[in-house]
């Protein structure tokens, strides 16, 4: 009965959040449909009208007019697989690890409580890393709680060993070092921080994701605990560090691919349109070329209107005029 009043407390909490992120999305999509149907309503033969506002406008002043996101793998890995596996393998331990230690360990209140304290000052801790290291802390961390979940599942071979509740409470707090939901903001930020909309997108999708995944691993937590004990939340654990893990190494590659291409192109436009003796080089871009000739051929056209309005003299008509040499 305690677990299922904690499991549905904290799934009451965690709904609650997402209700308050998902609902502001939800209304800037109806409140930009409704404004482009207004626009659309007002448009004319003769085209929109002066006295009401454009789409534009209404992006300008801060409006929730809808902008078509085209997304690309990269906004996959940071906004939906790595927030939500993240969150899910990082939320395991809450429910289960207070049972376990009382039940199998015979762990006193002060015990339980002193674990829990240290599984969320890992969690801190490893947020405190994503604000100067992103990259490096969410991967170190990945791979740590991979290791944790690891040992976790081998649980049966030394649980009857001196030594196995540190053993298990040094795991679920490795766990802790999991959490990568603030990386893979400063992910989107990195990615999207010229790009305004992009940017609200993916900090929103990803705040969806981190409650849903934070709902559905409390009900996980307890549902496979009491199934299948310590090494059935262990294997849960496993496959979503496992996917946390492929997802973060296609975005570091895909990410330092990025750089690269644009290292070379800054490197490559200073070497193009380079003087040489005998003129300039091959390299130089046809946009140039284009540009020569077009002002080559406007200035052909001046002088001719320059000659015939010194051929007509318009300041004196009835002059017999003669054309210029």
């Amino acid at each position: 009965q305690n677990l299922i009043k904690y499991v549905t407390r904290n799934c009451a909490k965690h709904l609650n959040t997402l209700l308050y992120t998902a609902l502001p999305i939800y209304t800037s999509r109806n409140m930009g449909a409704e404004a482009e149907v207004h626009i659309a309503g007002n448009i004319t033969e003769n085209g929109p009208p002066q006295d009401k506002t454009t789409k534009g406008e209404v992006e300008a002043e801060g409006g929730n007019a809808p902008v078509p996101i085209k997304l690309d793998r990269t906004d996959l890995h940071i906004v939906y697989i790595i927030p939500f596996f993240s969150a899910v393998a990082s939320t395991l331990p809450y429910v289960y690890l207070t049972v376990a230690l009382a039940e199998t360990f015979d762990a006193s209140g002060v015990i339980i409580g002193l674990v829990v304290s240290c599984f969320n000052v890992a969690r801190g801790a490893i947020i405190v890393g994503n604000m100067f290291l992103p990259r490096t802390s969410c991967a170190v961390g990945s791979v740590v709680g991979l290791a944790a979940f690891v040992g976790l599942g081998t649980i049966e071979l030394w649980v009857d060993r001196s030594g196995a509740m540190i053993g298990f409470a040094a795991c679920n707090v490795s766990v802790g070092l999991s959490f990568g939901i603030c990386a893979v903001q400063i992910f989107a930020k990195q990615e999207h921080g010229k790009d305004m909309h992009r940017l609200r997108f993916a900090l929103r999708r990803q705040g969806v994701m981190a409650g849903m995944a934070c709902i559905f691993a409390y009900f996980l937590s307890g549902m496979l605990y009491a199934n299948y004990g310590i090494p059935g939340v262990a294997y849960c654990g496993i496959v979503c560090m496992v996917a946390v893990i492929l997802s973060l190494v296609d975005y570091l590659v895909i990410s330092k691919k990025k750089e690269c291409q644009k290292i070379l192109k800054e490197t490559s436009q200073p070497q193009m349109g380079t003087q040489t003796e005998n003129g300039p080089s091959p390299g130089r871009s046809s946009s140039t070329r284009s540009g020569r000739i077009s002002h080559r051929k406007s200035s052909v056209i001046d002088s001719i209107i320059r000659n015939f309005h010194a051929w007509i003299d318009f300041d004196n008509l009835d002059g017999n005029a003669t054309p210029p040499d």
